[in-house]
């Protein structure tokens, strides 16, 4: 007899649990389920039926107002030593506040990801020495203005990604056609699929 068995049997009965029992192997039977099947009802029944005794007990002992008690009980030693109850407290904060921390960090460390779904499947295009694109500004392969035929060119080649671009620049804008006050503004033009 398993340790489930043995639950059901001290919380219903002999009689009550062995009828149980009996009804669960059938219907195992009935529907060709296997032992896990059988377990797992033999388990939901005891758990279902450790709620009914807990809560029959509860009802017999006066509910909601037995828990008036034990608060009441709980209020007048708080009074008397305050500062067993004080500590009490501070230590439960305590420890409340490092496990989360403890836990915060082995989650970013351990477990988090990296943002990305599938990282190895990002790349960073740079220009190459020697290679058919070339910067036209700056010296860095990641950084700098790269040549707007090689975006095109590019673009068509990226079959599974997003080729967006960005040029910022400064321009003078004039209220009026005919004016000669201007006003610098700063201009960045992207590309359609940017956003």
């Amino acid at each position: 007899m398993s340790l489930l068995q043995r639950m059901l049997q001290s919380l219903l009965g002999a009689d009550r649990a062995s009828a149980l029992l009996g009804d669960i192997e059938e219907e195992a039977a009935r529907i060709r389920a296997g032992r896990w099947w059988i377990t797992s009802q033999i388990a939901a029944h005891v758990f279902a039926s450790a709620w009914l005794v807990a809560s029959s007990r509860m009802a017999r002992t006066g509910g909601l107002r037995g828990m008036k008690h034990d608060m009441l009980f709980a209020v007048r030693l708080f009074r008397r030593r305050p500062g067993l109850f004080g500590l009490t407290i501070a230590g439960l904060a305590v420890a409340i506040a490092i496990s989360t921390t403890v836990f915060s960090l082995v989650k970013a460390v351990a477990f988090a990801g990296y943002g990305v779904s599938a990282p190895d499947s990002v790349f960073r295009v740079a220009l190459a020495d020697g290679g058919p694109f070339t910067p036209t500004t700056g010296t860095s392969p990641y950084q700098g203005n790269w040549a707007f035929s090689d975006y095109t060119g590019l673009q068509p080649a990226a079959s599974s990604l997003a080729v967006v671009a960005s040029v910022n620049g400064y321009e003078e804008i004039r209220a009026e056609r005919e004016s000669t006050d201007a006003v610098g503004i700063g201009v960045t033009a992207v590309t359609g699929n940017y956003f």
